[in-house]
């Protein structure tokens, strides 16, 4: 995985879940800034995984270039990203904690295989679904990106998912009311023995328009997806402690305390 941002050190000005984490922070400013305008694809934290896009910037590996240094001594790391209700513009929306500590250890996630190469890593999901139907029970392959925002899916897939999910199709995104995302169903990933949640809240992003607030699905087609595999971005992996071990070729989820 690439990394995209600058990066200070910090070892005492945030907490993880709640406890000081005792390894290096690394403060990562590369984030999705809405009111400015920026793309959904391409801004992210740690890099870009979309080869096709044009980079800035010279392609390396953080992990590689920190073990070189002799600053970590393993190949793990956790992505924490800011609660909304704690974001603004003076602190960075996302940081990576390298390594584990009295409290945080691998086996408190619900972890599960990954492929890791350039341009992201990859995990299957064996379904999808909401508490009251189906929506898939077919295995994908999902690719954690960090440089993208938005959960991309192809254009069947990502309509097929928004209408159990209640969502209109307008502008190449699938709109709901505002008023009445707290009615909206539940939507469920189904990972190989555990399953992970989005709440309405979680998934439903909000943006002004003109004056006017706009909610829209996460989840938006993308015509470079031509099979039922997915991109989760941001919008998904904020909603988790994500952890990346690169030495045992796992991830690992926790819900995110706010």
């Amino acid at each position: 995985m690439g990394f995209h941002g600058f990066v200070r050190f910090d070892y005492t000005s945030f907490r993880l879940n709640g406890i000081p984490p005792i390894r290096m922070a690394f403060f990562l400013l590369s984030s999705y800034k809405p009111n400015q305008g920026l793309p959904v694809e391409g801004d992210g934290h740690m890099g870009l995984g979309h080869t096709e896009a044009t980079r800035t910037i010279v392609d390396m590996s953080i992990l590689n270039v920190l073990s070189e240094a002799q600053l970590i001594d393993h190949k793990r790391f956790t992505l924490l990203c800011v609660c909304d209700a704690h974001r603004n513009d003076l602190e960075p929306d996302a940081q990576v904690v390298f390594g584990s500590h009295h409290k945080i250890y691998p086996e408190d996630f619900q972890m599960t295989p990954a492929y890791v190469a350039r341009g992201g890593w990859k995990v299957e999901v064996r379904g999808l679904r909401t508490p009251t139907q189906s929506i898939s029970l077919m295995a994908f392959t999902a690719t954690l990106d960090s440089t993208t925002w938005l959960n991309g899916a192809s254009v069947e897939r990502a309509g097929l998912i928004n209408a159990a999910l209640g969502g209109t199709l307008s502008e190449n995104v699938y709109t709901v009311d505002c008023n009445q995302i707290s009615q909206l169903p539940t939507l469920v990933f189904i990972f190989n023995g555990f399953e992970l949640s989005l709440q309405p809240e979680q998934y439903v992003q909000k943006e002004q328009r003109h004056g006017r607030t706009r909610c829209f699905s996460s989840i938006v087609s993308n015509p470079g997806i031509r099979n039922k595999d997915m991109v989760l971005g941001m919008a998904f992996m904020e909603q988790f402690l994500t952890m990346f071990d690169q030495e045992a070729k796992n991830v690992g989820f926790q819900p995110r305390i706010c």
